[in-house]
């Protein structure tokens, strides 16, 4: 039995049907690092520019982007809402410009976006700071549902010290889903997380509540130094088989 008050898949679909609706849609969220060690000309560029060929071709309605300092909101086009901080127009983007987040104006929202300091920088790193924004996939139909999502990137191998403070803080936030550069492997990085299922390839994470249903992670090519990783959320219910008479 599960304790009272302990949000379920099932109780989700039972309020759910309760007030009307309808199980959720597919939804498909994709986490992109946007760096390379590449000193080509338009290389961030052209890794958004991958990035969205991405997200149409899977049916994206999320992405997460972190080292996002040189990426510019326009770059996305009139699809996309981009919730991006480009206020600190410096090299790199300044520090509140390094995570982003965009969905697909189709069949998501964003709202109440804010950008949240998850560690203050030093040992080499300015501060880092978080995208976080509510969700709403399918606004207006039987189908709609939201979550709360952020779009992080932890501290690398020279600020260690920094690295599970800015953890602890990222697993407090009210977030239901996130994603992005962990700097740590899945073994680490999932017991700083708790109460997540947490997915990854080599150092990109991606967390969820456990009453969310998902595939696993997808390895996704966008030309940057890492795999972006496509998540699957209330993937389709496959068909039941019919039994031979």
């Amino acid at each position: 039995m599960n304790p009272r008050g302990v949000v379920t898949r099932r109780r989700v679909l039972a309020r759910r049907r309760a007030a009307g609706k309808q199980r959720p849609r597919q939804a498909n969220v994709l986490t992109v690092n946007a760096a390379s060690v590449s000193e080509r000309p338009n290389t961030v560029r052209e890794i958004v520019d991958r990035t969205l060929e991405a997200a149409e071709r899977h049916n994206v309605v999320l992405i997460r982007m972190c080292e996002a300092g040189d990426v510019r909101a326009a770059w996305f086009g009139e699809d996309w809402d981009v919730f991006h901080d480009e206020t600190e127009d410096v090299p790199g983007g300044g520090p509140r410009a390094g995570t982003l987040l965009a969905a697909q104006r189709d069949r998501a929202t964003l709202s109440n976006a804010e950008l949240v300091l998850l560690t203050s920088g030093g040992h080499g790193i300015r501060d880092r700071y978080g995208a976080v924004a509510c969700v709403t996939v399918d606004p207006g139909t039987p189908y709609r549902w939201s979550w709360r999502d952020v779009a992080f990137h932890a501290p690398p191998k020279r600020a260690w010290v920094l690295w599970p403070g800015y953890m602890l803080r990222l697993a407090q936030l009210a977030a239901d889903n996130g994603g992005g550069d962990s700097n740590r492997l899945i073994r680490t990085v999932a017991p700083a997380l708790p109460g997540r299922r947490v997915q990854a390839r080599h150092i990109m994470a991606t967390f969820t509540r456990p009453w969310i249903p998902t595939r696993r992670v997808r390895r996704i090519a966008v030309g940057s130094d890492h795999p972006a990783l496509l998540d699957t959320l209330w993937p389709a219910p496959r068909p039941r088989r019919k039994e031979n008479r």
